[in-house]
């Protein structure tokens, strides 16, 4: 039994082109689902070239040597080491994060306003372990670094703003 491609009869480009020239001469605002890493991402505005999304970006960078978790809800973050040395050169939403044992002052800016629920990583740098994983309360960022010596790391998270 053959089976026909409607990609190889030109059917799926075809119908693509007109969906996406329609939308992009008679729609100014659009709201647009992308499916990436599973999650969905709302685009609520489409203007030439240009695109806004309801996502808080999140980027953490760290010099690491042993392993952590760092736990996120809406009323903070709070660091817990895990094992051997403490973490260096701790970045948070491009601001160096001091006190450990202490919420980022940027979080208090937007953590109640975020989806929590819903984070995912979108990009992370690193030679062992980078992993988020989903809590009633928000969610965890465990990093872990097993291999002697110390490494850099950096993580994006994606978190989708609260509907309102």
């Amino acid at each position: 039994m053959k089976v026909l491609s409607l990609k190889k009869l030109g059917v799926v480009p075809v119908v693509m082109g007109i969906a996406l020239a329609g939308l992009a001469v008679s729609c100014k605002t659009a709201t647009v689902a992308a499916h990436r890493h599973e999650r969905v991402v709302s685009i609520t505005q489409l203007e030439a070239g240009t695109l806004t999304t309801n996502m808080k970006e999140l980027h953490i960078s760290v010099m690491l040597d042993g392993s952590c978790r760092i736990s996120f809800t809406h009323q903070g973050v709070r660091y817990e080491h895990k094992s051997w040395a403490k973490p260096t050169d701790v970045m948070f939403d491009g601001e160096p994060w001091e006190d450990l044992d202490q919420t980022p002052p940027v979080w208090e800016k937007y953590g109640a306003k975020l989806d929590l629920s819903r984070a995912y990583i979108a990009e992370r740098k690193g030679r062992d372990v980078i992993a988020l994983e989903a809590t009633p309360d928000g969610f965890d960022l465990y990093l872990a670094d097993a291999p002697n010596g110390s490494a850099p790391y950096s993580v994006t998270i994606m978190i989708p703003m609260i509907r309102r």
